[in-house]
């Protein structure tokens, strides 16, 4: 039996534990989340604490600095064989002394919650992070269940409303919605924020007829993988709420991913500045999505005096 096999088996956590820049990330990029990769390598400043039984690399931490004295936490991993034994603490520690020792005052994470598995939250708060704020709801669907529920086949825009092609509109209905940023178009949806890399076919924009086809809601759409697309922004104007909900532009969204995209679900979020919709999505959406989860940010105040916990 080899050396590292009798450390398993013995439930030893001597392991080494290093930094890396985000350069080695290749070298460990089965330990991350693969739609994750991309934006990880495109931050040059990224710190990389692996871990390694040997010359294998058995958990590995990310983070990322931010522009106010911050770094994200981004990404933090330990295969099940090597659970259970302090190892992802140990990630942790290592990352966040770095990040403390260069000056950087709080470690920020946002993640999704299950509410049937807690585990991550629960091994974040004792590694001493606070408490879980949140900030939305993650849902989860697919194509045969949308259709099969009759409220959402039934929606329809009010008449004065028609749904358009989000590239379609046009450079002056483009300048109002500019114009109204901060107004009545909150910061977290502009639409504008979300356009690179938008997914043409399913992406959609609500125009009212009765004040010159202005555009009053929107769906900015992106594939994140084969079989999925997310709903990335949706937004209708708060002052027709009551007589235009979301549903129709989540509607036209998923015709058109039936019609023109082999991908079979889809997903969106739901923020908790939008309490109607949360309520809606809680009640009449909850027992008919694949999956429900909590948008939640995690906060950690770093000591600069902080030695690395079980270095």
């Amino acid at each position: 039996m080899s050396k590292s096999s009798l450390a398993i088996a013995d439930g030893q956590t001597g392991l080494d534990i290093s930094l890396a820049p985000v350069t080695a990330l290749e070298s460990v990029a089965y330990l991350i989340n693969p739609e994750l990769c991309p934006a990880v390598a495109r931050q040059p400043q990224a710190k990389l604490a692996i871990a390694r039984d040997g010359d294998f690399p058995c958990g590995l931490a990310i983070g990322v600095p931010g522009p106010n004295a911050d770094f994200e936490l981004a990404s933090i991993y330990v295969p099940p064989l090597y659970r259970r034994r302090g190892l992802g603490r140990r990630l942790l520690s290592r990352l966040e002394t770095a990040f403390a020792r260069e000056g950087f005052r709080i470690g920020a994470h946002f993640l999704t919650v299950d509410p049937a598995n807690q585990g991550s939250l629960h091994f974040l708060r004792k590694a001493g992070w606070g408490p879980p704020k949140v900030t939305g709801l993650i849902c989860q669907s697919n194509m045969t269940v949308a259709f099969d529920t009759p409220w959402f086949v039934k929606a329809r825009p009010h008449p004065r409303y028609r749904i358009v092609p989000w590239h379609s509109v046009s450079r002056e209905a483009r300048s109002e919605i500019e114009a109204g940023l901060g107004q009545w178009v909150p910061a977290d949806v502009n639409p504008f924020l979300f356009e690179k890399g938008f997914l043409r076919s399913t992406s959609v924009a609500l125009l009212d007829s009765r004040e010159e086809d202005r555009v009053r809601g929107w769906a900015i759409t992106h594939q994140t993988g084969p079989d999925m697309i997310r709903w990335t922004c949706t937004f209708v104007d708060p002052e027709i709420q009551r007589s235009c909900t979301i549903l129709p532009l989540w509607q036209a969204c998923a015709r058109r991913q039936k019609e023109r995209s082999t991908a079979r679900r889809f997903m969106f979020a739901v923020d908790v500045n939008q309490p109607r919709m949360a309520r809606f999505v809680l009640r009449r959406m909850g027992p008919r999505l694949d999956a429900l989860g909590y948008a939640c940010t995690v906060l950690k105040p770093l000591d600069r005096n902080a030695t690395e916990g079980g270095e």
